[in-house]
């Protein structure tokens, strides 16, 4: 798995912890894109976001 480093089947705490930060770094990604806070990306906010990606 993509945070199973030791590839044990599970993980332990610094990989769980690596896990909590990729999860937590996506819902602020979604957050700021999301201007409205409809829990929603539009059309428009979704093309922001693809554009402010390939900065």
């Amino acid at each position: 798995a993509m945070f199973d480093r030791e590839n044990k089947g599970g993980v332990n705490f610094n990989e769980f912890a690596g896990v909590w930060k990729y999860i937590t770094d996506w819902q602020n990604i979604f957050r700021t894109y999301d201007r409205d806070n409809s829990g929603f990306i539009d059309k428009n906010e979704l093309r922001q976001a693809l554009t402010g990606f390939g900065e």
